[in-house]
């Protein structure tokens, strides 16, 4: 917010919006209040709230800039969305910079001035083309096919059996005096961890 802020202090931004994405969490009230108040005391800045997915692509095509200044981002998917729909977008992290190369500009998330002088350079910046080569790999189809090669090949290497085993005392419906269930557990023990027979 600060970061824009400062970037509508010059007459080529002033009328910049900031929108917000994205469900509030709850879990941080003493932010929320302050984030409320921003609100109502910048009317540039807008949260329409949760928005359901079919809709977000119209969000990203027509933002000018998409950002993402995170410290705990760790794939780059909000900024890679944005990509594919015809946005600049600004990113920060070591994980981003690896995925997103040269498509993104990058900002320090802990410093303002970093922030502004990356959302300037991205505002002014041509619509970056995403390489056709993006568009074919980062797709969920792939993401699929590839997470079920990496379950075929621990299944591989492993045991696949089934267990009996008791609810603890000291869980759920034990807890509170009543007899432990029993149930099934599928146990995957991986054979590389197991010497002379099995585990």
């Amino acid at each position: 917010i600060e970061a824009v802020k400062a970037l509508r202090h010059d007459e080529e931004f002033k009328e910049v919006k900031l929108v917000f994405l994205g469900r509030r969490s709850e879990h941080h009230k003493s932010y929320l209040a302050k984030f409320d108040e921003t609100l109502k005391e910048n009317s540039w800045i807008i949260h329409p709230g949760f928005i359901p997915q079919n809709e977000i692509p119209s969000y990203y095509h027509f933002a000018k800039v998409g950002i993402s200044a995170s410290w705990f981002e760790t794939t780059g998917l909000t900024s890679l969305e944005a990509l594919f729909c015809g946005t600049n977008v600004v990113a920060s992290g070591a994980r981003a910079k690896e995925l997103l190369g040269d498509l993104a500009v990058y900002c320090d998330p802990a410093n303002v001035a970093s922030i502004t002088s990356a959302l300037r350079q991205a505002y002014k910046r041509a619509v970056t083309p995403v390489p056709t080569s993006f568009r074919q790999e980062y797709t969920w189809e792939n993401a699929a096919k590839q997470t079920l090669t990496v379950y075929n090949s621990l299944l591989k290497t492993a045991t696949v059996r089934w267990q009996d085993v008791a609810t603890p005392a000291t869980a759920g419906p034990a807890k509170q005096g009543i007899s432990a269930n029993h149930q099934r557990k599928l146990v995957v023990v991986d054979k590389q961890l197991i010497k002379g027979g099995e585990a």
